[in-house]
């Protein structure tokens, strides 16, 4: 079987000869994301702005109308209701708290107006101090996560390599954000923070088999300048980098589609992330090492 999907040995891809392309291509990606960044912003989840969380399941289908109804004489503030996978059960959103006390008042409040027949799944209470303390530590795992890339790559082959994946990786953080600022519905929660560190785990583990091949081609001496070295490198490598990440987002795309609100709000991201790490294997790292001085005559 894996015979019918395997790319013919002597395919051999012109990625450098049009590498201006695809840099074109990343950079506008690039900007109209940090653009979008700039002017709308992240649609900050809970677990960033602080605020509560309340999954309840009711005794039947659950009627938004009255329970909205219930909530407004309750007096506690902006809220938001939405079904959450099933039809007896619901969702409700209370975002910035001023304090951490008050959270627990406004959830004995929606207790007190929904009374006793409904059932409290799950209670999420987020004060505004935790929400900035896990935007503040979010930032400095995904920052640790590049620099120990960068650190691991250039120890496994040269600095060159290391820079360069390490270039991809950004291009493909910020691609991720940008898409959770084109797209509000999107929260930036922290399953968000998961779906970009898990992008830059696939893309640079693509990027790995690549740069391993062009570190085994050099030694072998197989190819006589860089050019040469690279497309060759990338070909001999196609079939595995496609394979593994169409596999993948065949996977997600499932979970986009059936997996429900909850499942699909963290597939989305990560099947857009995905994509994006391999093209940006492909057609961003490897071409980048033309810019850099790499030896392609090494010793036996």
């Amino acid at each position: 079987m894996s015979r019918i999907f395997k790319i013919k040995n002597d395919l051999c891809l012109n990625v450098i000869q049009n590498k201006m392309k695809f840099f074109i291509i990343s950079l506008l990606l690039i900007v109209v994301s940090i653009a979008c960044l700039s002017i709308r912003g992240l649609n900050y989840g809970i677990d960033f702005k602080g605020g509560i969380n309340l999954q309840i399941q009711t005794s039947g289908d659950a009627d938004l109308a009255d329970l909205r109804a219930k909530l407004k004489s309750a007096e506690i503030g902006d809220f938001s209701l939405q079904e959450f996978g099933a039809k007896d059960s619901v969702l409700i959103k209370m975002e910035n708290l001023s304090s951490d006390s008050q959270g627990n008042e406004i959830i004995k409040k929606v207790k007190d107006a929904l009374g006793p027949s409904v059932n409290y799944r799950n209670i999420e209470n987020v004060g505004p101090k935790i929400g900035k303390e896990l935007k503040e530590d979010s930032t400095i795992a995904v920052c640790l996560a590049l620099a120990m890339i960068l650190l691991w790559i250039w120890i496994r082959f040269d600095w060159q390599f290391g820079v360069c994946g390490v270039i991809a990786l950004l291009h493909d953080c910020i691609a991720v954000l940008g898409f959770f600022a084109i797209f509000h519905n999107f929260e930036f929660n922290i399953a968000a923070v998961v779906a970009i560190l898990t992008t830059a785990g696939y893309s640079i583990n693509d990027s790995v088999v690549i740069f391993d091949r062009i570190n085994e081609n050099i030694t072998l001496q197989k190819y006589n300048n860089l050019t040469d070295l690279i497309n060759g490198s990338i070909s001999e490598t196609l079939s595995r980098t496609l394979l593994t990440s169409v596999t993948t987002l065949i996977a997600l795309l499932c979970l986009c589609l059936f997996g429900g609100d909850v499942i699909s709000s963290y597939a989305t991201p990560m099947f857009v992330g995905i994509a994006i790490g391999t093209f940006s294997s492909i057609f961003v790292s490897a071409p980048l090492l033309t810019y850099t001085n790499v030896k392609i005559v090494r010793e036996k």
